[in-house]
């Protein structure tokens, strides 16, 4: 019988986009989600770096990095969202 070591578990952090610009983005994803800046590290509009969280801590962060080189393709991620409002009273916040 052979011996296994036990593993490292890990757990997903927070969500990360490559993106131009990462303040505006998060902008706009926060207010889709209700998402706020971390009460603990606080963004800038020039941050490389931008992070939203969850106010309740129920989801995952989303983090949004600047990268230097032009979006080439499709994204290849997506985030499936659930209206907590009633169909007819729905709006999405456009960019």
């Amino acid at each position: 019988m052979a011996i296994v070591a036990p593993c490292m578990r890990s757990r997903i952090g927070h969500i990360t986009f490559d993106c131009a610009d990462p303040a505006g983005l998060a902008a706009f994803w926060a207010r889709v989600a209700g998402f706020t800046e971390d009460a603990e590290d606080s963004n800038g509009t020039d941050d490389d770096e931008v992070l939203i969280v969850d106010p309740d801590l129920r989801h995952l962060g989303l983090l949004f990095i600047r990268v230097p080189e032009p979006k080439l393709g499709k994204n290849r991620v997506h985030l499936d969202l659930r209206s907590n409002m009633p169909t007819a009273t729905r709006r999405w916040p456009t960019r």
